[in-house]
């Protein structure tokens, strides 16, 4: 059973210093994740523990990008909802919509 790696931590560490800036300065980021409606980008910040990540909105709502999700590093199959892949996938939009929200204000 392996753990996460340490760049998906740093990446981890990375969004979560954007979570903290965007909450001081009240900015809200959207976010289409692939689709065409926009979806709200206001999480917690990211938790890690052992092979286990998870995300989880601030403020629940219909038009969340992800409200509760616990992802699994061990699990390397490309169409698992929870796994490797797709907290990737995840992890790669809601920088992009926070960034997005910081440069935009």
């Amino acid at each position: 059973m392996k753990k996460v790696s340490t760049s998906l931590v740093k990446r981890i560490e990375e969004i979560n210093e954007l979570v903290r800036r965007c909450n001081e300065l009240e900015l809200t980021a959207h976010t289409y994740g692939g689709g065409t409606f926009p979806h709200v980008v206001n999480i917690k910040p990211i938790i890690v523990k052992n092979q286990f990540v998870t995300i989880e909105t601030a403020s629940p709502s219909m038009y969340d990008f992800i409200s509760k999700e616990r992802f699994n590093v061990n699990n390397d199959d490309f169409w698992n909802y929870n796994g490797l892949e797709s907290l990737k996938y995840c992890l790669k939009h809601i920088k992009k919509a926070l960034v997005n929200a910081l440069n935009n204000q």
